[in-house]
């Protein structure tokens, strides 16, 4: 595979693939929450470059274990790591942003939108960077 055909699909991926084959790990991720604490927009933006980096460490190096793979079996795992566990790294940022969401008081399930293609990625860095608080009601 040319490096440009693989950074192309690699780019689809992130872009489309992988928000939209993380909907369900992001639900459940949002229904249980990891941890009820809060998170500022440091501790968020840490948390976003953690995971969509291993998102994207798992991805590429699953699709080039995919190539160097003889047997059957290590395929189908090689595979697996190279969808399955982008997947649950991005359900863990939409947490993370659900989290977010709750310390500028907003409701979580705003975090959903993670999910959308091409808009999904881009929701996640704009709540990175903004600094948006609700005000009170009392």
């Amino acid at each position: 595979m040319a490096v440009d055909q693989f950074l192309y699909t690699t780019a689809v991926f992130i872009l489309v693939s992988l928000p939209m084959g993380s909907f369900l790990f992001s639900i459940v991720a949002l229904i249980i929450p990891i941890s009820k604490t809060a998170l500022d927009r440091t501790g968020y933006q840490k948390n976003l470059v953690k995971f969509l980096f291993l998102a994207l460490v798992l991805h590429v190096g699953g699709k080039l274990s995919i190539s160097y793979v003889r047997s059957e079996e290590m395929f189908t795992v090689a595979r697996s790591i190279a969808t399955v566990g982008p997947a649950i790294c991005y359900a863990v940022a939409i947490n993370a942003s659900g989290r977010r969401l709750v310390s500028m008081g907003l409701n979580k399930f705003i975090a959903l939108a993670g999910v959308i293609p091409f808009v999904g990625p881009a929701f996640l860095i704009w709540l990175s960077i903004t600094i948006y608080q609700r005000n009170s009601t009392e």
